[in-house]
C-alpha cells in the first residue's frame, strides 16, 4: 500500500472518529448532561424549599417558647396578683408567717378596698384587701415575720404597724403587742 492511500486511509478513518464522537456526543452525552442540569436544578430548589421549611419550623418553636413564657409569666403573675381577692387565701398566709415567727394573733378582720387602675398594660385594674390584726410576740418573732411577708410569694405591703409593750406578767413571754394593717393586693376585672 502506498503512502499516500495510507494517509488518505487514516485520515478518512479519524474523520470517522470525529464523527462517531460527534454523534456519542449529541446522542448519549448531551441528553444525560441535560438530565443532570435538570436534577441539580431540582436538587437545588428542594434545598432551598428544606431551608425554608426549617426557618419555618424555628420560627414556630421560637413562638411556642414565647406563648409557653407568657403562659408561666401569667401564672406567676397570678401567684403574685391572684384573679379574685383570695381573702381566705390571705388569712391563711399571714396567720401561717405569724405563726412560723412565733406570733400570736387572736384577731384578723379583713375587707376588700375600692379598684385602682393599674399603669401596666399587662393588668386591668389592681384590687386590694386590707388586713387588721393584732399579734403578740418578740421582737424577733416580728423582724421575721415582715421579712417572710416582704418575700412572700403574693404581694403585700404594710400600711400600718403600732408596737406597744405589754406587762410580761400579763402575756407570759410575748412582750410586745403589734397592731398592723396589711394590703393584700390582687387583678380585679
Amino acid at each position: 500500500m502506498r503512502a499516500s492511500t495510507k494517509r488518505i486511509s487514516s485520515m478518512f478513518l479519524a474523520l470517522l472518529f470525529l464523527i462517531g464522537a460527534l454523534l456519542v456526543y449529541s446522542f448519549f452525552i448531551k441528553s444525560s448532561y441535560h438530565d443532570i442540569v435538570k436534577k441539580r436544578i431540582d436538587l437545588e430548589s428542594k434545598r432551598y424549599a428544606l431551608s425554608q421549611q426549617e426557618m419555618y419550623v424555628q420560627k414556630m418553636e421560637d413562638l411556642l417558647n414565647r406563648s409557653q413564657e407568657a403562659a408561666s409569666f401569667k401564672e406567676r403573675l397570678s401567684l403574685a396578683l391572684p384573679l379574685d381577692p383570695g381573702t381566705a387565701q390571705g388569712v391563711h398566709q399571714l396567720l401561717g408567717l405569724a405563726a412560723a415567727n412565733r406570733l400570736e394573733a387572736p384577731t384578723l378582720t379583713s375587707r376588700v378596698v375600692a379598684n385602682q387602675l393599674s399603669k401596666v398594660r399587662v393588668l386591668k385594674g389592681v384590687g386590694a384587701v386590707q388586713f387588721s390584726f393584732n399579734a403578740y410576740g418578740s421582737y424577733e418573732g416580728m423582724k421575721g415575720f415582715l421579712n417572710n411577708l416582704e418575700n412572700n410569694v403574693r404581694l403585700m405591703d404594710v400600711r400600718s404597724l403600732k408596737i406597744d409593750r405589754v406587762d410580761r406578767t400579763a402575756v407570759g413571754q410575748n412582750n410586745f403587742r403589734y397592731t398592723m394593717v396589711i394590703d393584700a393586693y390582687y387583678q380585679a376585672p
